[in-house]
């Protein structure tokens, strides 16, 4: 059996560094790739082939690639072993492997498989920056290349679908800077799972209502711990003007992750030394989990944070995951008792 321990995380006090509240934390402002509001443009999405020419797949479809693949049945072929784009399924359900060929841009290729993006759906401030996605055929890239977070007055990337009542929602991430060269340069930076109140009921920039894990990295002055973290953070407009987070140091952002929720209340899982703890932190507890909706926007987040002027090099992130699992609830919230 799997081993469970609570580690306690220690309070990121972030309001009184000139930085911008959780800039530092849940950095995400995506311009979700391309959309309404403000200056967004189309991400980079077109797969880039191996070595070779372009190739015609059964169906007639040309794709990128040095390999000529066979289509699936009314589908059409995908290079070097992924899925053809238009593979089937549950569009109601977080689950997908990522092992798609994009077929063009990466955000409708999504959305035909149910994903919705924040970005593209609410106002966003006129000077929220881009966010690209891209389809690898093997894992979803989240790229950040400037500051991007969810906080008062912020609203960041986020893709989701809306799950109703008790989840279980697992993904295995791996998060760099921006160049992909090693770890985030930004004073906080990560991606990972969130979890929030529609936009329906919460619009309006700054009144936001969600919670998120993810695994990062964190540079900010005279906030220890430093390094690779990872990071439970939320913000609730009812009694936080701002968001919070906790924060535990771990060896690498990387590795899988979970959160689940359980009757109302929300429990966040870490894959380490071959088994899954569950998270705790010292702020969570002031979380008001009872104003989220049954009916939430449950997806993946990246974020990069560099707030109050401090010039940090480089900016921006990219989280690339490598699959999003979900599971209806059947022996409680340990992701190892359904198989992960």
């Amino acid at each position: 059996m799997n081993s469970l321990a609570r580690t306690p995380l220690l309070l990121a006090f972030v309001c009184g560094f000139g930085l911008t509240g959780c800039a530092e934390l849940l950095g995400l402002n995506d311009k979700d790739f391309s959309g309404d509001g403000g200056g967004g443009t189309t991400g980079s999405t077109t797969q880039s082939g191996g070595m070779g020419g372009s190739s015609t797949s059964s169906t007639g479809t040309t794709l990128s690639g040095g390999t000529t693949s066979s289509g699936g049945s009314g589908g059409t072929g995908a290079v070097g072993g992924a899925q053809p784009c238009g593979a089937p399924v549950d569009i109601t359900r977080l689950q997908d492997e990522f092992n798609f060929a994009p077929c063009g841009d990466a955000t409708p290729s999504l959305e035909s498989r149910g994903w919705h993006f924040a970005r593209k759906e609410e106002t966003y401030p006129p000077t929220a920056a881009y966010a690209g996605t891209q389809l690898t055929g093997m894992e979803l890239e989240i790229s950040l290349e400037d500051t991007l977070y969810w906080s008062f007055g912020e609203k960041g990337q986020l893709m989701y679908k809306e799950l109703s009542g008790d989840f279980l929602v697992v993904t295995e991430v791996n998060v760099t800077d921006h160049p992909k060269l090693g770890l985030p340069g930004d004073l906080q930076s990560g991606a990972g799972i969130m979890v929030r109140a529609p936009f329906s009921s919460l619009s309006q920039v700054g009144n936001q209502l969600w919670a998120a894990l993810d695994l990062g990295q964190n540079s900010l002055p005279d906030t220890p711990p430093y390094g690779p973290q990872l990071h439970i953070s939320w913000q609730n407009p009812v009694n936080n003007a701002d968001c919070k987070s906790d924060r535990i140091s771990i060896s690498a952002p990387q590795g899988k992750i979970a959160v689940c929720r359980q009757a109302g209340a929300l429990s966040f899982w870490y894959f380490e030394n071959g088994s899954w703890v569950e998270k705790t932190g010292t702020t969570y507890g002031d979380f008001d989990e009872a104003s989220l909706p049954t009916l939430a926007q449950v997806g993946l987040f990246a974020y990069s944070a560099n707030g109050g002027g401090v010039l940090v090099s480089p900016k921006g992130v990219v989280g690339a995951f490598k699959y999003v699992h979900q599971y209806d609830l059947t022996n409680g919230c340990d992701p190892y008792d359904y198989g992960e």
